[in-house]
């Protein structure tokens, strides 16, 4: 039987969807079928990863209304966009809309310095946002300037930030924010805008109208102290997907696609004939892109790293129902990304021999960083029967 037959035999009976926690508005599992879920790949990766190029730049943002405002457009300058509003909460009055600035007045974001889109926080955890914004108007911004919370969640912050250097036309700053993560669960943003030495508020893109924001998830079920504290296939849908080739630019890929795309596929699976001869529970199946070399990579929410924590996994291949695996051949890596440098942690090469090889990897180096972890699978030479698996891939504490 082809791998491909078998496959949608397995899917009609075993492969779901698994949403993020507290993400609503993502679909409903299906009971049958593969299920297309079109994520907005849109984080940029700094640096490559081993034969791995960097991924593009997206160019959309959610639409979001202000207060005391109309819809604005798609938003252009922040890296990631999420669709997932944040839940109630008692809302900081917004500065008082003055007239919009003069043309002097202009801003464009640039990059998050520290806490990515969707970083992983505990409840009640302190931490500093900071935005590098580009001053892009011919007026000074001065101490007169600051930075003012607009809408979403404060996130313990208070509502008007001054800045403290004067920011000449065409320079740069890195402007922070102290923050503090809720103490319920749940995906929080909170969104910001710049104002003048007139009370006028001003924002990004090309009308000035666009806020930036942090944006970030709580997750209540975490323990800084034991136990599993980052789940990567509870966390799969999430992820931003990419397809490449060894010296090729990553292009976006849809998480749960068809295993027949040529680009290869990433999907979640249950029920799995492994090549163990045993069947999986929830696993990560990733297909590698149809082509020699190439390769499929998710970069993850980001985390902040505890002390005495670990990323342990099991990789190996999905098997026909006697067993066999073919010719399966693939080199899995775990790689992290802080800020704009990434590094590749652990590499396995691994073949379809009957087992599946163990990782365990200390994380004890990158304690107290926020980092966005990267599974790979790239495909040792031809792509044939590359039905590879992360099993159980988790950053534990014990």
């Amino acid at each position: 039987m082809s791998k491909s037959r078998l496959l949608s035999v397995i899917v009609f009976i075993a492969i779901g969807l698994l949403s993020a926690c507290n993400m609503p508005g993502r679909r409903t599992p299906t009971p049958s079928g593969f299920e297309m879920i079109n994520t907005a790949a849109a984080r940029t990766v700094a640096a490559q990863l081993t034969d791995i190029s960097r991924p593009p730049v997206a160019t959309s943002a959610p639409t979001s209304t202000l207060p005391g405002s109309t819809p604005v457009a798609p938003a252009t300058s922040q890296a990631t966009a999420q669709t997932t509003l944040v839940p109630a909460f008692t809302q900081v009055p917004a500065p008082t809309q003055a007239p919009q600035a003069s043309a002097c007045d202009r801003a464009r974001f640039v990059r998050d310095v520290t806490v990515p889109d969707n970083t992983v926080m505990q409840p009640g955890e302190r931490f500093t946002k900071t935005w590098r914004m580009k001053n892009v108007g011919s007026c000074t911004w001065d101490s007169d300037y600051a930075l003012v919370f607009v809408s979403g969640n404060p996130l313990g912050a208070p509502g008007v930030v001054p800045l403290t250097q004067e920011v000449g036309p065409d320079d740069t700053v890195d402007i922070s924010v102290e923050m503090i993560a809720p103490e319920d669960g749940g995906t929080f943003r909170s969104e910001w805008k710049l104002s003048n030495r007139a009370k006028q508020i001003f924002g990004t893109g090309q009308e000035g109208d666009l806020p930036i924001w942090a944006q970030i998830r709580v997750n209540t079920a975490q323990s800084s102290s034991s136990g599993m504290q980052y789940d990567f296939v509870s966390s799969a849908s999430s992820a931003d997907w990419y397809s490449t080739v060894s010296e090729g630019a990553g292009t976006p890929l849809a998480f749960n696609g068809s295993p027949d795309d040529p680009a290869g596929a990433a999907i979640l699976a249950d029920g799995l004939k492994l090549e163990t001869n045993q069947t999986s529970g929830k696993v990560l199946l990733v297909v590698p892109r149809q082509e020699q070399n190439g390769a499929v990579y998710g970069i993850f929410p980001a985390y902040k790293v505890q002390a005495g924590d670990r990323f342990n996994a099991r990789v190996g291949f999905a098997a026909n129902p006697d067993g066999r695996c073919g010719k399966g051949k693939a080199i899995f890596q775990l790689a992290v990304q802080i800020d704009e440098d990434t590094t590749t942690l652990k590499e396995i090469a691994a073949a379809c021999d009957g087992s599946l090889t163990p990782v365990d990897v200390d994380l004890n180096s990158l304690r107290g960083q926020t980092a966005a972890f990267i599974l790979v699978v790239r495909a040792d030479g031809s792509p044939q029967d590359d039905w590879a698996v992360w099993n159980s891939p988790q950053i534990v504490n014990k």
